[in-house]
């Protein structure tokens, strides 16, 4: 995991195994919602970005179908989210 901080948040980009191992890719409804690929960031967490407030805005509707939200063990923002 790599932290990036760029102009709205922080970015954590990652590896594709850190992704199935830390935000539960290929788990279904489980799977962390804020999982994001693009750019110059490449594959990792917009969990604390602007991007985030869209995404929470998708879930509240039900719009998702990646339900989780991260803070468990392994993910990057486990300790600052709860």
């Amino acid at each position: 995991m790599e932290r990036i901080d760029v102009d709205d948040g922080v970015y954590v980009k990652m590896t594709p195994q850190e992704i199935i191992q830390y935000c539960k890719a290929g788990q279904g409804s489980s799977c962390c919602a804020f999982i994001s690929m693009g750019g110059d960031r490449g594959l990792g967490c917009c969990r604390m970005t602007s991007l985030a407030a869209t995404i929470n805005e998708r879930l509240k509707a039900g719009l998702m179908k990646a339900k989780g939200v991260g803070g468990w063990p392994g993910c990057y923002w486990e300790e600052k989210l709860h």
